[in-house]
């Protein structure tokens, strides 16, 4: 009886390390996921408000680029000083 009683308290104080162990890692990866979604949130944010605007913004000057090269006659004339 004696014995028991001593294997089960053995027992008990192997399992409290191991808990603290396993709650441990619990807190370390919900603090992964949690800086894991912060860091998808920080640069989809990033992308919507700077990048694709800077990407428009791009698309556009090199779509008219390529008109003016197309059809020289649409892109604006500089007017040359008449010579008297």
């Amino acid at each position: 009886m004696v014995l028991r009683g001593l294997a089960a308290s053995t027992q008990s104080l192997a399992r409290k390390p191991k808990e603290q162990a396993r709650r441990a890692m619990t807190q370390h990866t919900k603090n992964l996921l949690i800086a894991a979604a912060l860091s998808i949130a920080f640069i989809s944010i990033w992308d919507y408000f700077y990048a694709f605007p800077q990407m428009d913004k791009q698309r556009a000057r090199m779509a008219e680029q390529q008109r003016k090269a197309r059809c020289p006659s649409l892109a604006p004339r500089r007017s040359r000083p008449r010579e008297s």
